[in-house]
């Protein structure tokens, strides 16, 4: 019994202590200024099983890659934000891809349903894909050109990642 909920607090002060870094001081810059950073491809499942690369949208759209947590409490507060978006751009015009972080898909998609989430969900389910693009906190936005080079990395859908969007759609 101890052991137990020795565990649940260890996992509480780690998972307040990510989300206390998600709005450090630490500002990442809204926007890349050396083109051509590529962004790496990878392969993840989305809630129905089914594989998705990022390879797959090159040329054809720039994509909006959203890490982030189902209890992290800033990620939901930039889902009206990133509905919205979805709402102004087709898929065609502008890809949006969430990649949740290590959690049950089960629960990603009752939580999805919940906050009428309306762009596919992608499972990091070891955080590989994060680590690989030095994902340090959630939410964090990347913003991939048609060419394939991240051309934008936040902590937010900030105005200047926003109107950055307005300007490659």
């Amino acid at each position: 019994m101890f052991r137990r909920k020795y565990l649940i607090y260890v996992f509480l002060v780690l998972a307040l202590g990510l989300q206390a870094c998600s709005r450090s001081e630490i500002q990442m810059p809204s926007r890349i200024e050396e083109a051509g950073i590529p962004a790496e491809d990878f392969v993840l499942k989305d809630l129905d099983g089914r594989s998705v690369s990022l390879k797959s949208f090159e040329e054809k759209s720039p994509v909006l890659l959203v890490f982030w947590a189902t209890w992290c409490g800033f990620c939901q507060e930039e889902i009206p934000k990133i509905v919205r978006l979805r709402n102004k751009y087709s898929s065609d015009e502008l890809a949006i891809l969430g990649i949740d972080l290590q959690e049950p898909r089960g629960y990603v998609r009752a939580f999805a349903e919940k906050f009428g989430i309306n762009y596919p969900i992608l499972l990091d389910e070891d955080a590989k894909v994060a680590i690989r693009y030095g994902i340090y906190s959630v939410p964090t936005f990347l913003l991939v050109d048609r060419q394939g080079s991240v051309i934008a990395y936040d902590n937010r859908l900030s105005p200047a990642v926003l109107s950055l969007i307005d300007d490659i759609v």
